[in-house]
C-alpha cells in the first residue's frame, strides 16, 4: 500500500510541475483571463490547487484547520508555484518516511 501512495505523490508532483511550468509561461493578462471552466481563470485554478493541497497537508500534520487561504490570493504566479512545489516535496518526504504499517 505504501508503494501506491509513493506513486501517487510522485505523479502529483510531476503533474503539478507540468501545470506550473505552463502557467509560469503566461503573462498576467493570460493568467487572469476569464475562461469557461470549474474556476474562472488559470490563476484561480492554480490558486485552488495550492489552497487545497495546503489544507490537506495541515490535516495530515494535525495542524490548524484551514479552510481558506484568501490572505495569500494576491501573490504572483512564481510565489504560488514555489509554494506548490515545496508542498509537493513535503508530501513525497512524508509518504516516503512512513512505516508500511501506517497504511
Amino acid at each position: 500500500m505504501k508503494e501506491l501512495f509513493q506513486q501517487y505523490v510522485t505523479y502529483n508532483q510531476w503533474a503539478n510541475d507540468r501545470l506550473l511550468a505552463a502557467a509560469e509561461a503566461l503573462d498576467n493578462e493570460q493568467l487572469h483571463k476569464e475562461i469557461i471552466s470549474s474556476f474562472n481563470s488559470i490563476w484561480l485554478t492554480v490558486f485552488h490547487l495550492w489552497s487545497t493541497e495546503t489544507v490537506w497537508w495541515n490535516r495530515l500534520q494535525k495542524g490548524p484547520n484551514i479552510t481558506s487561504l484568501e490572505d495569500a490570493f494576491n501573490r504572483d504566479i512564481k510565489e504560488i508555484s514555489n509554494a506548490i512545489r515545496k508542498q509537493d516535496q513535503q508530501f513525497v518526504h512524508f509518504v516516503n518516511n512512513l512505516e508500511e504499517t501506517y497504511f
